[in-house]
């Protein structure tokens, strides 16, 4: 894993699940805002964040609304459903502890003249604000999140900063982050915590924590 690092011309990172260990915050968060339905629905609202964790989360709530409830998610419906949540979960990601290493690895990054990049599924305002609550704005050139999807940032920022995205990196610990690596030529490097299953297809290099230029605790 460590190679990986070494020889990126610039590392683009994921938050939720990859820098922060936020994951569980915002299933619960989904879950909470369909308490009212059938407990099968708030099973399958929990399931679909599982399995599409870096999706925007109004892509959700159309997917939730439309698919799920059968019935039409109106403008106004999914604002609503956008506002709540951020109020339910901005403060918690906020206090949310690190991946294991992340820290260490975004200094060391920084102390290597690495740049260092987010490319998230949260709405970009709202992570900006998170990634400076926690301190972590100066150890990244860019903080990019919806509605730009994933492939259109890595894409984007590479060609504003000249890198090659053949010689960078993307970390990601969703689907959605593989396929946008995929979608532009740049490898990828999976977070997977410790005792869950990889998402990833068979072949693809994952880790539990971020332990890469020192030795883990």
């Amino acid at each position: 894993m460590r190679a990986l690092f070494e020889r990126a011309e610039a590392v683009f990172f994921d938050f939720d699940g990859v820098i922060v260990d936020s994951h569980d915050v915002k299933t619960r968060a989904f879950a909470a805002l369909y308490a009212d339905e059938h407990p099968g629905i708030v099973e399958a609202v929990m399931a679909y964040h599982d399995a599409y964790g870096g999706m925007s989360r109004y892509k959700k709530f159309d997917y939730f609304e439309r698919i799920l409830l059968d019935r039409e998610p109106t403008r106004e419906r999914i604002a609503e459903l956008g506002d709540r949540f951020a109020g339910a979960v901005v403060e918690a990601v906020v206090a949310s502890p690190e991946i294991p290493g992340a820290g260490a690895l975004l200094h060391a990054l920084s102390q290597r003249a690495t740049p260092s990049y987010v490319a998230s599924g949260t709405p970009e305002e709202e992570l900006k604000q998170i990634v400076t609550r926690r301190g972590l704005e100066r150890y990244f050139r860019a903080v990019r999140g919806s509605p730009a999807e994933k492939a259109e940032i890595l894409g984007d920022l590479s060609a504003r900063h000249a890198h090659d995205v053949s010689r960078c990196l993307m970390v990601g610990d969703a689907m959605t982050d593989y396929v946008a690596a995929q979608a532009v030529g740049m490898p990828f490097l999976g977070v997977v915590k410790q005792g869950h299953a990889s998402p990833f297809p068979q072949g693809t290099t994952f880790a539990a924590t971020l332990h890469v230029f020192q030795e883990a605790p």
